[in-house]
């Protein structure tokens, strides 16, 4: 067995992620090298999610139900204590969404998902919390009207079902339910997602 092998692997994980004991202090503890990692690995999950959620909004009834529930010209961001890493999303007049990348000083945004620290940001994006769980522990907070906020963590949760194995999906959601053609649906927002509708 190599053992040099795994050693190497645990060293990158320690790097990304630390000891299991230490995770929540990661911001506080962690050396610049290793918040930087995170950092980067954070804003390139969000630039997935934005780009999904895009994607979803013209491809699943769903989301584009409830993206209709949304105003016009609607803005949303999910961050990192207020600031980047973050991704901003907007309401398009033909009712999806777009992605617009990161927050940039003086725009105006309707409703914010901020997250207090990268490692709760990370608890739940890497789904091992749900949305539900990360807004009673404090880790998320929502600044904004809070109907709509609703409808973007049901947005949210319904794009984890379609783009996560079940296995992970239950743990990320509140309440699953599969939908019909998931596996066809969910290679199509892949391919979408990543080669731009």
């Amino acid at each position: 067995m190599d053992y040099a092998y795994y050693n190497r692997a645990w060293h990158i994980m320690y790097m990304l992620f630390g000891r299991k004991g230490d995770f929540m202090d990661i911001h506080r503890a962690g050396t610049p090298r290793k918040h930087r990692t995170q950092r980067i690995f954070l804003q390139t999950i969000l630039w997935s999610l934005g780009r999904s959620l895009q994607t979803a909004s013209v491809i699943d009834p769903m989301i584009r139900e409830l993206t209709a529930r949304l105003p016009e010209r609607y803005v949303l961001a999910l961050s990192v204590q207020q600031e980047n890493p973050a991704v901003v999303i907007e309401k398009n007049p033909e009712g999806t969404l777009s992605a617009r990348g990161r927050i940039r000083p003086g725009g105006s945004i309707d409703l914010l998902l901020d997250f207090h620290t990268i490692a709760g940001a990370l608890l739940m994006l890497t789904c091992r919390e749900s949305t539900a769980h990360a807004l009673v522990r404090d880790r998320l907070q929502l600044i904004g009207d809070q109907q709509h906020g609703c409808t973007v963590i049901r947005m949210l949760d319904r794009l984890a079902v379609i783009l996560l194995p079940s296995s992970l999906a239950q743990k990320a959601v509140k309440r699953y339910l599969s939908p019909t053609h998931k596996h066809a649906m969910r290679a199509k927002l892949y391919l979408c997602a990543w080669a731009g509708r």
